[in-house]
């Protein structure tokens, strides 16, 4: 857990360790959390993730050619991603090259070394899930409010089972559990009656363009 400060322990920028809490500056702010020792617990996850990052890094320095990479500098200057905070900042070419190939994978096959825009049509969407005792299953739908959007597919995720609706998931506790070409519902049959599930979907590119995540919880009862 991390936290904006103004003026910490009576300070313009307070930093080091305080009774179990670190005050330190993240980029340029003076923000505080609890004291923690960094694990490395190397995941399956944790570690395909760390070898899609470094099979793009490498690509990116020794395959695509310079004018591939003036490319996606040159819609990078475009664009701005939120950051933990909620604040919106500029990324590099070099980074929203990593992010939309990253994206892709594994749903797509191949490189995305020529960015590709155009034809991302963004609407409100949303993601119901009913849970049908008579299958035993989880019902998921995708629902767009404009009709006409040319998605290429959807993705649905689940976390839990939570013996309480008070529960909410961690970043960690998010599984993808289908992906679908064209955008289409879903059965969800992988889960115990009697709990509490969150699912969240949303619509994704081979341009590796995705819309906002739209998440619903859903009682197994």
């Amino acid at each position: 857990m991390c936290a904006i400060v103004k003026g910490p322990l009576h300070s313009e920028m307070a930093s080091g360790n305080v009774a179990g809490v670190c005050f330190s500056r993240w980029k340029g702010r003076a923000v505080v959390r609890n004291t923690w020792t960094g694990t490395d617990p190397g995941t399956s996850k944790q570690l395909s993730q760390r070898a899609k990052v470094t099979q793009f890094s490498n690509r990116w320095g020794t395959v695509l050619t310079a004018e591939q990479r003036a490319a996606w500098n040159e819609l990078a200057r475009h664009m701005q991603f939120p950051d933990r905070f909620g604040d919106y900042r500029k990324t590099s070419g070099y980074q929203l090259y990593l992010r939309r190939n990253i994206i892709r994978k594994p749903d797509y096959t191949g490189y995305l070394d020529v960015p590709t825009e155009g034809g991302e049509s963004f609407w409100t969407n949303y993601v119901i899930a009913t849970w049908q005792s008579a299958y035993n299953r989880v019902l998921l739908q995708f629902y767009q409010v404009r009709t006409g959007s040319n998605h290429e597919g959807c993705q649905y995720w689940r976390a839990g089972p939570f013996e309480t609706e008070a529960r909410n998931p961690t970043a960690a506790e998010w599984e993808k559990i289908d992906y679908k070409v064209p955008c289409a519902h879903n059965h969800d049959y992988g889960i115990v009656a009697g709990k509490w599930y969150w699912y969240r979907g949303r619509a994704t590119w081979g341009s590796g363009v995705v819309s906002s995540w739209w998440e619903w919880q859903e009682p197994t009862f």
